[in-house]
């Protein structure tokens, strides 16, 4: 909900199906640097907005394996 109250998106709205990002990030920003521009852009305006109150940012990247991996 807090990303759709910062996109200034209705809570009952549909947002942007997950596959449609990355076909996206695949095949349009072929230029790394570029989506780290972008993140840091988003990062930026976030702060600015008060939606970050740390100054610490935490990602977590662990690789889950499914049952459905072949």
């Amino acid at each position: 909900m807090s990303f759709k109250y910062f996109l200034e998106v209705a809570p009952e709205d549909k947002i942007v199906h997950p596959t449609s990002l990355t076909k996206f990030r695949k095949l349009r920003l072929k230029d790394a640097s570029l989506l780290d521009v972008l993140i840091k852009k988003t990062v930026e305006i976030a702060l600015k907005e008060g939606l970050i109150k740390s100054g610490q940012i935490i990602m977590d990247s662990t690789h889950t394996n499914s049952i459905f991996n072949s």
